[in-house]
């Protein structure tokens, strides 16, 4: 009802009655005028001193798990509030397991989630909902749709409060056995308790040639100055530490789509990768040509064994999209260099092709220890690339028989 028109008719009626004489009229019409500017002002300020606040128990976990989300309402004024309405913007992905807790458009990647309280003065009260995260994704909650009025629903006031929250649904993990991961010995190629390589970039010192010295490793002003040949010498980095290269194209063409299935996979055996090398005390990070969510580039974390790093690799992995305009082979030689040397490469991938495997012969030219995941259904040969097959369709399988 508009304010206007109703002091219209009511002052209108008020004049009549008293040039009728009328003042029953009269009386009737000077009540309801001041009922309508009471409750006009008493909307003007319900939505005043709202205090509203969320609290996730866990906002962090795996497709599976189940966390509690308490949403609190205050009522922090004298005006008490006949009705309040509370309207949350929640994901499909992670709504209330009650159903009827929330209601959503048929076609919509959003639900509402309604709450109506009536609340004394600086009354508070919290509600708790049990959610279950269905899907890998980050997801954002909010924000609030807030509405009341007045005692006799005359008239309503509608604002929005920007509070939003994040929950983080990390990529599902898979078995040690299933993705045939050796934690003592994944290379294949360990022969001491500690294996060393030599970083060319961090010169140590010099000695005599030796046979079987490479050529490039000649000093020779040092030689000049003894006569003799002499080499440089190298500070050694540990081998234990892996970079997974995670190619986000499903097919060998943009042009082609991708499969939402293989890409999932994909970054499950990322992630299982991840967790299972570093628990067992490797220094892992993660790069990948598929754009985060909200970005526009592609993603590189250099190699780290905290978990911290691992939280963020579960985290960078649970943004990852299928939105690439960046060739996976011309990544891989663009991120080598940035690669700390004595770093074994981890090339999960559920396509492949042949410039694939002349781009990993190349790689493997001169860097020691590289890894295939082969998630396609082909089992392919590429000379000099140890290859681990884990096809897709094995995964459903073994999913099926509860292996």
């Amino acid at each position: 009802m508009s304010l206007r028109f109703a002091l219209f008719i009511l002052i209108v009626t008020f004049l009549m009655g008293g040039l009728m004489e009328n003042t029953f009229i009269s009386r009737i019409a000077i009540i309801l005028l001041a009922t309508i500017t009471l409750a006009w002002l008493w909307q003007r300020q319900a939505l005043q001193h709202i205090l509203y606040t969320r609290k996730i128990t866990y906002p962090n976990g795996f497709p599976g798990d189940k966390t509690d989300i308490t949403i609190s309402v205050k009522n922090d004024k004298w005006l008490p509030l006949s009705w309040l309405r509370l309207i949350d913007h929640w994901p499909n992905e992670i709504k209330p397991e009650n159903k009827a807790e929330i209601s959503g458009y048929r076609y919509s990647e959003e639900n509402r989630l309604t709450n109506i309280f009536t609340l004394r003065w600086y009354e508070k009260i919290n509600r708790k909902f049990n959610i279950e995260f269905k899907k890998r994704g980050i997801y954002q909650i909010g924000p609030v749709e807030v509405e009341s009025g007045d005692f006799l629903g005359l008239f309503s006031k509608t604002t929005s409060l920007p509070i939003q929250d994040t929950i983080t649904v990390y990529p599902a993990l898979l078995p040690m056995d299933q993705i045939q991961w050796d934690t003592d010995d994944p290379f294949g190629e360990k022969s001491t308790h500690h294996n060393l390589f030599s970083d060319p970039n961090l010169v140590s010192g010099i000695r005599s040639y030796q046979p079987g010295d490479r050529f490039r490793t000649i000093h020779w002003p040092a030689t000049a100055r003894k006569g003799t040949l002499q080499v440089k010498t190298f500070q050694p980095v540990t081998a234990k530490s892996i970079m997974i290269m995670l190619n986000s194209s499903t097919t060998e063409h943009a042009w082609m789509g991708y499969s939402s299935d293989m890409l999932e996979y994909a970054i499950q055996v990322s992630a299982s990768l991840a967790y299972y090398a570093i628990q067992a005390g490797y220094a892992v990070g993660l790069c990948s040509n598929g754009y985060l969510t909200r970005s526009d580039q592609p993603f590189f974390l250099s190699p780290g064994n905290t978990q911290a790093q691992l939280i963020q690799i579960l985290t960078y992995l649970a943004m990852v999209t299928a939105y690439t305009n960046v060739n996976f082979e011309k990544y891989l030689i663009r991120s080598s260099p940035k690669i700390p040397y004595g770093t074994n490469l981890v090339i999960v991938s559920a396509m492949h092709s042949e410039r694939l495997s002349r781009t990993l012969m190349h790689l493997n030219t001169y860097r020691k220890g590289i890894i295939f995941y082969n998630l396609t259904n082909d089992n392919v040969e590429i000379p000099g690339i140890r290859q681990t097959h884990l096809p897709l369709e094995k995964h459903n399988l073994e999913v099926q028989n509860g292996e």
